[in-house]
């Protein structure tokens, strides 16, 4: 029997506040990461984190990148490892949406 391609829903979630967000929960399991897309809905820029957390520590993967006004930033092909989390945060609350597609897979 052939492998079936697997895509599961992306991820949306909205900046709400200016705290640390998590927009992919830890897993046991590691997680392919296709893309990441922060959009800035806003007419002035906005400052963005993006990090990897591992219940203790960050790995920042972004920190203090501009979006600028109804601009956008992608990130391609990340694997977050088992038991870490990817947060972000932004400089102004409900700026920031973003889209968090899983890599494809085969099952």
């Amino acid at each position: 029997m052939a492998a079936r391609l697997w895509h599961p829903q992306p991820l949306r979630v909205v900046l709400t506040t200016t705290a640390t967000t998590e927009l992919v929960p830890a897993s046991k399991n590691q997680q392919p990461i296709g893309k990441i897309y922060l959009c800035n809905t806003t007419a002035a820029a906005v400052t963005i984190e993006l990090e990897v957390f591992d219940g203790t520590t960050s790995f920042f993967i972004e920190k203090g990148r501009s979006i600028p006004a109804n601009g956008s930033f992608e990130l391609r092909d990340e694997l977050l490892q088992a038991n870490h989390s990817l947060r972000a945060k932004a400089s102004a609350a409900n700026a920031i949406h973003a889209h968090i597609i899983a890599a494809l897979t085969f099952r």
